[in-house]
């Protein structure tokens, strides 16, 4: 059984609002668990079991003239499953206010082309998070931009219950609602609240803090909740930006592995080591920021065991036609791909299109010309999107083939972490995710935006 499908580490496979939409193997369905019904209502965590039924509507097909270089139609391949809904919320629950949410765990996307409530899902699910806190649990958050007041209200009012509050910011963007909560909060990390500004990267010589971590040793009846996405708390990335948050419950191997490095955040000085590599489970998580000189790319690591050919008998021996070849898919959502570096990681993509592999990739304003020309070259298949206010501002890298000599693997990578040179000297996490439940979420969510978004 998943590690996900188990009491020690449950997911509610949410996918679009606050509650979600649940992916049953790969068909999405609205989850019927109940979690944020009611005025401020409390949820049910599930048990990672998957229901029997399925949506009655029929998928919707994909509209007339597709991204550049994109298939028309609706997919039709096992691993392109149908359009997911963003069902109406309730909205975000009031600031400060009490609740008794239990976060589900998962993959969370927001919805920018939605209503405010759709706009502001990963809010929703942090403050409501917040709000579940009891008097002595503690919240950790690292966040590059931070402009949110409601946000702030929860966190505040947090801490004036009794709520030990830990937060880390960059010190290059500062909004009103970071000075906000230090000038109540304090700056000394000594104490079991505090607010720090990072100069530069906390743990480096020069880049900046730029992770979008939130943790909670208690929320609820639920324990050890670790949230890492590319998502800030920003109006412009809830309403010009397609964002993502990965949530993990009751799993404190994972949760724990994040505490040596942010009380090296909190501290703000160089590390010895800064560039570590992590695992717990299934799961895989790299921490930057990083020299090239010293350690490899983690990206191009990635990439480098992706075999872009396999047969049905790769998969299955047993199949009917096991000399069928497949193709290996290469899905990327990147906001900003650019420079040398970026070149490099282009190089080995558009090696592997030449090899095979169908690559998409969903491109944010970050990306850079040359990057561009050595993709499009290769037949690399591309677009910025439908909507012209709208980018994406994942850090999403999808496999679907065979991976490392695996045949049928489907992995996701995600986080802070963008693929330019910059990148490089920032606080950073990539996380690699190869549990099916939570990666038939990230390429539910990709395949919808590819058609629509």
């Amino acid at each position: 059984m998943s590690r996900f499908g188990t009491p020690a580490r449950r997911t509610a496979l949410t996918v679009g609002a606050v509650l979600g939409v649940v992916l049953v193997g790969m068909a999405p369905v609205i989850a019927s668990s109940g979690v944020g019904s009611g005025a401020g209502g409390g949820g049910t965590s599930t048990s990672g079991k998957s229901p029997t039924s399925s949506p009655s509507s029929t998928p919707t097909s994909s509209p007339t003239g597709s991204p550049t270089g994109s298939p028309t139609g609706q997919p039709t391949s096992p691993s392109e499953p149908p359009t997911p809904r963003w069902p109406r919320t309730n909205g975000p629950s009031v600031p400060g206010a009490p609740d008794h949410y239990l976060p589900p765990g998962g993959a969370k996307f927001n919805y920018p082309l939605g209503s405010r409530a759709q706009q502001r899902i990963l809010f929703t699910h942090i403050i409501r998070s917040i709000n579940s806190t009891t008097r002595g649990s503690n919240i950790r958050i690292a966040v590059f931009s931070f402009e949110d007041p409601r946000t702030s209200d929860a966190l505040i009012a947090a801490y004036r219950r009794g709520v030990h509050v830990k937060l880390v910011f960059n010190s290059t963007s500062v909004y009103p609602s970071m000075t906000r909560v230090r000038q109540v909060i304090g700056s000394d990390i000594n104490s079991r609240s505090f607010v720090v500004f990072c100069h530069q990267s906390c743990r480096g010589t020069g880049g900046q803090m730029h992770a979008k971590y939130f943790s909670f040793n208690r929320v609820g009846s639920e324990r050890d909740i670790t949230m890492v996405g590319s998502n800030n708390l920003t109006n412009h990335n809830s309403v010009a930006q397609w964002s993502d948050l990965y949530t993990v419950v009751n799993d404190k191997s994972y949760f724990l592995l994040y505490r040596h490095w942010f009380s090296q955040l909190k501290h703000d000085t160089p590390v010895a080591e800064p560039y570590e590599t992590k695992t717990s489970g299934d799961d895989v998580v790299d921490i930057a920021p990083l020299s090239l000189s010293q350690e490899p790319d983690p990206i191009l690591t990635a990439i480098k065991p992706m075999t872009c050919e396999y047969t049905d008998g790769d998969v299955d021996p047993s199949s009917p036609d096991p000399d069928k070849i497949r193709h290996s898919k290469i899905w990327v959502a990147a906001h900003a791909w650019n420079g040398t570096r970026g070149r490099r990681i282009a190089q080995a993509i558009a090696a592997r299109e030449r090899e095979g592999c169908q690559v998409k990739v969903f491109y944010g304003i970050g990306m850079g010309g040359a990057v561009m020309a050595i993709l499009r070259g290769s037949g690399v298949a591309m677009t910025p999107g439908r909507h012209a206010h709208v980018r994406t501002h994942e850090k999403l890298m999808i496999f679907q083939g065979t991976y490392a000599g695996v045949a049928g693997s489907t992995l996701a990578w995600t986080g802070s972490h963008n693929w330019s040179n910059r990148a490089l000297g920032r606080d950073d996490l990539i996380v690699r995710i190869s549990d099916p439940t939570v990666t038939a979420q990230y390429v539910a969510q990709f395949a919808w935006m590819w058609h629509h978004g």
